[in-house]
């Protein structure tokens, strides 16, 4: 499934949140930085930089920032002792956001991104993803959800009114270079 403005839009309307919020251009460009930010960190094992962009409530479900710094630790050895790297990430304009359905303080957006990743030696890939950014009061902090962690339940247990367990989350597609 191909991600557009329109289909974020469909699928956050769609599964019981509010309306839609339009964001300021430095919004959309925050957004994209700790995606960013988060993507890369995860990749370096940089487990204090995931940690610290992690929704709080999802840090909770997993068992706190020291599970989550263990996991990208380890997970990214992984990554790195197979030499994949990081080349780029790159962004679908312009991110929507919906307002929460039952706190006017929150923001939910979807910021559906493209990570290349290569190997060493040759091949690569190209993974099609989003991360759910969630802004709980105004002023705050966008924190991060990832996408894989969305589709498998974790928007529905931490924000019940907000996403249905029925909620369509898009999913995630995976190529070749």
């Amino acid at each position: 499934m191909k991600y557009t403005p329109l289909l974020s839009l469909l699928l956050l309307t769609a599964g019981g949140c509010g309306n839609h919020v339009q964001l300021e251009p430095n919004v959309e460009q925050q957004l994209k930085e700790r995606t960013e930010t988060y993507l890369r960190g995860f990749h370096s094992g940089d487990g204090d930089v995931v940690a610290s962009m992690t929704n709080p409530r999802f840090l909770v479900r997993v068992g706190g920032a020291g599970k989550i710094r263990d996991a990208i630790r380890d997970g990214s050895r992984k990554l790195r002792s197979n030499g994949w790297l990081v080349e780029s990430v790159t962004f679908v304009d312009p991110i929507e956001a919906i307002g929460s359905s039952v706190d006017d303080r929150r923001i939910f957006a979807i910021v559906p991104f493209s990570l290349v990743t290569k190997q060493k030696g040759g091949g690569g890939k190209v993974r099609d993803d989003f991360m759910v950014a969630i802004k709980e009061t105004e002023p705050g902090t966008w924190t991060m959800i990832e996408g894989q962690k969305a589709r498998l339940g974790a928007m529905h247990d931490l924000y019940p009114d907000d996403f249905g367990s029925d909620y369509a989350w898009p999913e995630m597609q995976m190529r070749d270079l």
